[in-house]
């Protein structure tokens, strides 16, 4: 009958011969390099252990492998030798029913230093779906998740590098406007004079990754003078990527297109702001008469260069710009 054992963790810097009991082995190689021996099961005994594995990792950052084997000569993965060579990588051996050993898919810990991981803080990776069993550890680097079907996840996640747009598809700025508004016809919104000392901040959604090419502006009924025109932060810092050049005002209760010097791949979902400024108090600009996303008047301000705000929460009437991307 199968032999029934408490497991335990064991941390090792030299040569080790791997016990029955052994779960964990977590290997430190900053003195050199250490060999691994895992225990040998004939063909006659092999079916006793088929449900233990062996879990094996490199904890140290210096260059020396790890080298494991089994006693006895049988194979791993069909070859004589096994070898971990970066830290934290890891892998589950598990004897078959002819006392050879296989690797487990999915727990090698891949790519850079995973967050604050150590010996004492064990971390497996499943690398097929990008997810985390972690004990005591933070995770800062995972490859990038593949989700064949529906995933349900109890906690938050953060994806860092936004979300695409769905496979197959491209995602566009254009219908993406101040307020979720657009104007329908050329006498719509409300038509506004603007301080050349003031910046005129407006929340806007950006639902997924994509490329925003500048901020399209419904203008009102003058468009003397210059606009400059940029996207901040949710936090409220201008974005130097995504900043226009001092432009002329073109087209009389009309949608002018402002580019940025240099198109910005923005990042989603998530909150932006759009910041308009105006170098000619008789321009006129259009505005929102009523709304529900925050706006902001920055006051003080000199053209052509915007500058950092708290991000605001509440709208004002007459003053957030009317416009979307492009």
């Amino acid at each position: 009958m199968p032999f029934n054992h408490s497991l335990k963790t064991a941390r090792v810097t030299a040569d080790y011969v791997v016990s029955i009991l052994d779960d964990l082995v977590l290997v430190d190689t900053s003195a050199g390099a250490v060999a691994i021996t895992l225990p040998s099961f004939g063909a006659s005994t092999a079916l006793n252990y088929v449900k233990h594995n062996f879990r094996l990792v490199k904890t140290t950052s210096d260059a020396n492998a790890v080298t494991i084997t089994v006693s006895g000569g049988a194979l791993i993965n069909g070859a004589a030798s096994y070898l971990l060579s970066s830290q934290w990588a890891g892998e589950e051996f598990k004897c078959d029913d002819q006392g050879a050993y296989q690797t487990e898919t999915g727990v090698e810990f891949s790519g850079s230093t995973p967050g604050v991981a150590t010996a004492s803080r064990a971390l497996i990776l499943d690398a097929s779906k990008g997810i985390a069993t972690i004990t005591s550890a933070t995770i800062t680097t995972l490859t990038a998740p593949n989700f064949a079907g529906p995933e349900a996840h109890a906690g938050v996640i953060t994806p860092t590098g936004g979300i695409a747009a769905a496979a197959g598809f491209t995602a566009s700025p254009r219908g993406m406007w101040i307020g979720q508004t657009a104007p329908q016809v050329s006498a719509d919104f409300n038509d506004s004079i603007p301080v050349i000392t003031e910046t005129y901040v407006s929340e806007i959604f950006v639902p997924c990754n994509l490329t925003i090419t500048g901020i399209a502006l419904f203008n009102g009924t003058n468009v003397t003078g210059n606009v400059t025109v940029g996207l901040a932060t949710s936090a409220g810092a201008p974005i130097a990527a995504a900043l226009s050049a001092s432009t002329a005002g073109s087209g009389v209760d009309a949608i002018q297109r402002i580019p940025f010097a240099v198109a910005y791949a923005a990042k989603g979902p998530a909150t932006y702001f759009v910041q308009v400024q105006y170098s000619s108090g008789t321009a006129r600009y259009n505005t929102h008469i009523l709304g529900n996303h925050g706006v902001l008047v920055q006051t003080a301000q000199t053209y052509g260069v915007l500058t950092s705000f708290t991000a605001p929460s509440t709208f004002v009437t007459v003053v957030g710009s009317v416009g979307g991307l492009y």
